[in-house]
């Protein structure tokens, strides 16, 4: 196991959060295929294991030598799979690190959610301080039909949610309650149609995709 800074004990990701030996033993072959660069593409489920990729993610591309690039578009990032300890200490850790940078579209503000166990919140901190505002950059959808015909024209699904990384790392999510998802540690095509679709709706000038979250 690898989970990023101190380990909780086994059993647990964090306190209430139980995980099964079977998730470690997940976590075992997901380092070995992030470390090894392996071009292999495998399934994705449930928040420990989406939590797992995110890991590898984070910490694959903060270690790039000339640091690294990270786009998230969520459904809100309200601790369904950020309320794992390996996940918020994997993007504390990837924050801190020098020439990083992390943009994110939401398609809403989470609500009646645990600070502490959140990455909405963490990220909207961390975005106020002296050392890290100018690492985050967080937009919101703002036409959820314009958003989904997107998806529908680049991807033949309109419930998707991606995480992509300029280490051609990826999570492409097509269903946001079974958290079913497909993944790559080294996929050069799939991460660049992820980063231009990525782009294509947070830099659009007239804001007919997304908006400045508040």
């Amino acid at each position: 196991m690898n989970f990023i800074a101190s380990t909780p004990p086994a059993g647990s990701l964090h306190g209430r959060f139980t995980i099964a030996p079977a998730d470690f033993h997940y976590a075992q072959e997901l380092l070995y295929l992030a470390k090894n660069r392996e071009e292999k593409v495998f399934n994705n489920g449930k928040p420990a294991h989406a939590a797992i990729v995110m890991e590898n993610i984070f910490r694959e591309t903060r270690k790039s030598p000339n640091g690294g690039e990270i786009r998230i578009y969520a459904k809100n990032l309200n601790g369904e799979i950020s309320k794992f300890n390996n996940y918020r200490y994997g993007l504390i850790e990837f924050l801190l690190a020098q020439n990083t940078e992390i943009k994110v579209i939401l398609d809403e503000e989470p609500k009646n959610v645990v600070a502490e166990t959140n990455a909405f919140d963490l990220l909207k901190t961390f975005s106020k301080t002296q050392r890290l505002a100018g690492k985050i950059q967080m937009r919101r959808v703002a036409n959820p039909d314009k958003v989904a015909s997107l998806m529908q024209r680049e991807f033949q699904f309109t419930d998707v949610h991606f995480a992509v990384s300029s280490e051609n790392m990826y999570r492409f999510e097509i269903d946001s309650t079974l958290h079913f998802a497909e993944c790559s540690f080294n996929g050069k095509d799939k991460s660049k149609q992820l980063f231009d679709v990525f782009e294509t709706m947070f830099s659009n000038k007239n804001e007919q995709f997304t908006l400045p979250l508040t």
